[in-house]
């Protein structure tokens, strides 16, 4: 539990500070840590938490496209 507080504070803390890059990175590593299961599962293995890890990359991804999105104008 307290790996993923530190993963979503961190995601949290870059995009207040604007560095949407670093917090893609950060729910990118979200997400790898989520698919086997080192947070949001009971175990550790393959594909725990696919759902979750999923949603931690589309939120990466979005990051990055608006983090594009800010730099193009």
């Amino acid at each position: 539990m307290r790996l993923a507080g530190l993963v979503l504070g961190a995601v949290a803390a870059f995009i207040v500070d604007r560095r949407l890059k670093a917090a893609a990175l950060w729910a990118f590593a979200g997400a790898v840590l989520a698919f086997f299961g080192f947070i949001h599962g009971g175990q550790l293995g393959w594909a725990v938490s696919p759902q979750v890890a999923l949603g931690y990359a589309l939120f990466g991804a979005v990051c990055l496209a608006a983090d594009l999105q800010t730099r193009e104008t």
